[in-house]
C-alpha cells in the first residue's frame, strides 16, 4: 500500500473513532442531564407556576480530554417575595445543598450559589427577581426564580 493510501486510511479510522466516541459523549451528556433532572432542587414549590424548561448538553471529547457541563434550568413565578424565595431554599435544601448566597442580585432580588453535598462537580445557581413583563408570569407573582444545575459526566 502506498504511503498516500496508509495515511488515508489512518486519517479515516481517526475519524470514525472520533464519531464513535462523540456517540458515547452525546449519551454521556445525555444521562448527566436525566440525573440532574431528579434533583429536588428544580422542584417548583406547590402554588408555583412553572414559565420555562431548557437543558445544554455540555459536548467536548473524552479523547481530547475536554468536556462542558451539561445543565438543566427550570423558571418558575411565585407569590413569595425574593426573601421569601431564599428563605425557602435554605430551610429546605442546605441539609443536601452547600448554598451562599451572593452579595448581588437584580432588582432588589436574591441570588445564590451552591454545590450538591451527595455529588460533587454539580452545582447550582439560583436566582430570584421581579417579575419583568417578558417574563409571562401571572399577575399575582411577586418573584419569577431561576435555577440553574450543571454538572460534567464521569
Amino acid at each position: 500500500m502506498s504511503s498516500w493510501r496508509r495515511t488515508a486510511a489512518a486519517a479515516g479510522l481517526l475519524s470514525v473513532g472520533v464519531t464513535l466516541a462523540g456517540c458515547g459523549a452525546d449519551r454521556a451528556d445525555q444521562a448527566v442531564i436525566d440525573r440532574l433532572r431528579t434533583e429536588a432542587i428544580l422542584d417548583a414549590p406547590a402554588g408555583a407556576t412553572p414559565l420555562a424548561s431548557r437543558t445544554h448538553k455540555g459536548g467536548g471529547s473524552d479523547l481530547a480530554g475536554v468536556r462542558g457541563a451539561s445543565s438543566v434550568t427550570v423558571t418558575w413565578a411565585t407569590t413569595r417575595r425574593p426573601d421569601e424565595v431564599a428563605a425557602f431554599f435554605h430551610s429546605t435544601f442546605d441539609s443536601t445543598w452547600d448554598l451562599h448566597d451572593n452579595g448581588y442580585a437584580p432588582g432588589g432580588g436574591w441570588s445564590a450559589i451552591g454545590a450538591d453535598r451527595k455529588s460533587p462537580g454539580t452545582v447550582a445557581t439560583i436566582e430570584a427577581r421581579a417579575p419583568r413583563s417578558e417574563d409571562g408570569a401571572p399577575v399575582e407573582a411577586r418573584s419569577v426564580v431561576t435555577v440553574q444545575l450543571s454538572a460534567t459526566r464521569e
